[in-house]
């Protein structure tokens, strides 16, 4: 699985990082238990073609009830048999 992040600031750039997915799910676990975090899902759009697929997912994104950052989240699914893989996403952030 392919992870990207766009952060969008007009005082220091644009800038595009890459993450592993071992980082990814290691930053997750080491979230404060006293940290209350959401994710919002705004809406979402899914296009499907055979074996791929895209879904697109503004959203906000809130630390202790306070807005963090928003954007979107692009996946690209891969169809494997009986189930859809995770197999790249990439998601802006904008404070």
């Amino acid at each position: 699985m392919i992870l990207q992040s766009i952060s969008e600031s007009t005082v220091k750039g644009n800038k595009l990082s890459d993450e592993s997915a071992k980082e990814f799910y290691k930053s997750i676990a080491s979230i404060p238990s006293n940290m209350k975090f959401q994710e919002k899902i705004l809406s979402y759009t899914i296009q499907i073609d055979g074996t791929m697929a895209h879904v697109w997912t503004p959203y906000e994104f809130y630390l202790n009830d306070k807005l963090s950052h928003s954007g979107v989240n692009a996946f690209t699914l891969f169809k494997e048999k009986d189930s859809w893989k995770i197999i790249y996403l990439i998601d802006t952030r904008r404070k």
